[in-house]
């Protein structure tokens, strides 16, 4: 009977078996991006320095000082961070650029951010190992180096663009953003955990864009009304993806927190996709009965 469950157990696989297929997937994308846009374009330097060197910073740290498995920091940052520095990007192009000839190649590099934070997810869900793996309790002095390692993708936007950080406050935007955590703290007695700081955070993106959209659609005809409707948008989904971003630096080592953070991101994803639709969707039925 001993040897029959022996012999059920599948056969561990070579770690080189499983860092050549991890070498022949990264191949496979740098294949498709060169072909597609070129590599250049795809690994632009905003990309590098809003996405990829953060991620890269906070993997080391939390490796060296055993915090985590790098594989699990990758993929509960990846969504968020990719969206932050898309809206990062998004919000700069609207306001530096006046002609379309370089607005809308701006437009498409805020939205390839996308797609560099969802890689990164992905990256580190499959290569996720299934051991357990005992962390280091975070202590004091890791929690300001990892606070102060997420306001990394914002250093570099600003030092990259040369834009002030004024561009991106907007007192409307914050109070429709803050307004679902006041209702959360008005429950005194209930305790606050991540996984409702993660859904305050969705409704307090969710409902500036519902608003934005509004805005958006009622100023059309007036070009004074449609940057102002549209920052209301862009701005809460830029505050709540770097708040997902933050959660998922620091909850992210059971597969409920791992879970939560996935599920979020995606809803963010969605979010952000829903504002973009109304902003650069083809023209309606009403647009093609009067024309």
């Amino acid at each position: 009977m001993a040897e029959q469950q022996s012999s059920d157990k599948p056969a561990a696989r070579s770690p080189w078996l499983g860092f050549s297929f991890a070498v022949l997937g990264l191949v496979l994308v740098a294949t498709a991006l060169q072909s597609a846009i070129g590599l250049v374009t795809a690994f632009s330097i905003e990309a590098l320095a809003m996405i990829y060197l953060p991620a890269v910073l906070l993997t080391l740290y939390c490796a060296a000082r055993k915090l985590t498995l790098w594989a699990n920091l990758l993929q509960a940052i990846g969504i968020p961070l990719g969206i932050l520095a898309s809206t990062f990007m998004f919000v700069h192009n609207l306001q530096m650029m006046s002609d379309t000839e370089e607005l809308f190649p701006g437009i498409a590099r805020s939205f390839l951010a996308i797609f560099h934070g969802g890689m990164i997810a992905a990256f580190g869900y499959f290569m996720a190992p299934q051991n357990h793996f005992t962390a280091n309790i975070v202590q004091q002095n890791d929690r300001l180096v990892l606070i102060a390692l997420t306001t990394t993708p914002l250093i570099t936007g600003f030092l990259l663009f040369e834009i002030s950080p004024i561009a991106y406050v907007d007192l409307t935007s914050a109070a429709l953003f803050f307004a679902p955590f006041a209702f959360l703290l008005a429950q005194f007695r209930k305790p606050i955990t991540s996984a409702l700081l993660l859904r305050s955070a969705i409704v307090g993106m969710l409902g500036p864009v519902l608003i934005s959209m509004v805005g958006w659609l009622m100023g059309q005809g007036n070009t004074m009304l449609l940057g102002p409707a549209l920052a209301i948008g862009l701005l809460s989904v830029l505050y709540g993806s770097w708040l997902i971003f933050i959660i998922g630096c620091f909850r992210h080592n059971t597969a409920t927190a791992i879970s939560d953070l996935w599920r979020t991101s995606w809803h963010a994803l969605e979010i952000y996709a829903l504002l973009i639709l109304v902003v650069f969707a083809p023209p309606s039925i009403i647009e093609v009965l009067n024309a």
